[in-house]
Order: C-alpha cells, then sequence, then structure tokens
C-alpha cells in the first residue's frame, strides 16, 4: 500500500493484520508450548462409515492449536507435527454429505463428541455417529 498510512484503519484488508497474524500463530503452535501427537481414526453413521466430513479437536487450555483432519470414507489420520494436542480436547465431527456433482445434504451436520484425552505417540480414536434423518 501507500506509504505512510499507519495501519490503514479505513483499509478493512489492511487493518485486520493482526488478526491473521494471531490465528497463524495459534494455529502453528506458536502461543503455548504444546505437545502433540499423531491421531487417526475411524467415524461411523448409522453403521457406515461416513463419506465425506472433517474432525476437529479443540484443546481445553487456552492458547493452544486445534487439530483438524478431513474425514473419507469414514477414515481420518494426522501426524503428530500437525497432530493433536497432548491431553484433553474437545472432539468435534463435521458430516459433510458426500462427494458428488450436486448438493448432498441440507446443512453440515455437527456433531460434539465430548472430551477425549490424547496421550504421546500414537492414538486411534474412533467414533460412532447417531443417524441422522435426511
Amino acid at each position: 500500500g501507500p506509504h505512510g498510512v499507519g495501519l490503514a484503519p479505513a483499509d478493512p484488508g489492511v487493518n485486520s493484520w493482526k488478526d491473521r497474524l494471531a490465528d497463524w500463530l495459534l494455529a502453528n503452535g506458536f502461543l503455548a508450548d504444546a505437545k502433540r501427537a499423531a491421531v487417526s481414526g475411524t467415524i461411523t453413521r448409522g453403521g457406515k462409515p461416513l463419506r465425506w466430513g472433517m474432525i476437529a479437536f479443540v484443546p481445553q487450555k487456552p492458547n493452544q492449536p486445534r487439530a483438524w483432519a478431513m474425514i473419507a470414507n469414514g477414515k481420518y489420520s494426522l501426524v503428530a507435527t500437525r497432530g493433536i494436542v497432548v491431553g484433553a480436547n474437545k472432539a468435534i465431527v463435521y458430516d459433510l454429505g458426500a462427494v458428488e456433482p450436486k448438493p448432498t445434504i441440507e446443512d453440515v451436520v455437527v456433531s460434539e463428541q465430548g472430551i477425549v484425552e490424547a496421550k504421546e505417540g500414537g492414538n486411534t480414536l474412533d467414533f460412532t455417529l447417531d443417524p441422522v434423518a435426511r
């Protein structure tokens, strides 16, 4: 941008840099000294693998990085460098329907799965979701 505009309070794209930096620092684990661990597992709904979705693990301590992965055909996996924070995390599953050239669900179905405990090393966390009427 032009020289001398400071933090450009009238330009929302430039003025929001502080929030984008904070998001990046948090996501990359620079705001807390947190150990991370590998995690993988399966997600089923109504006895069948979840076709397409996301899973998030939200640490219960402040400023620790959230881990998330895509779910495909009921499976997800994260390596330790991008994995779950060791300790208590809230698990949240997002059912995104199916991968097809047309909409497959009206809304994303969010299922909070409670608090899970991650340990150092590898973790296998499987979840069974309640059936959803479509």
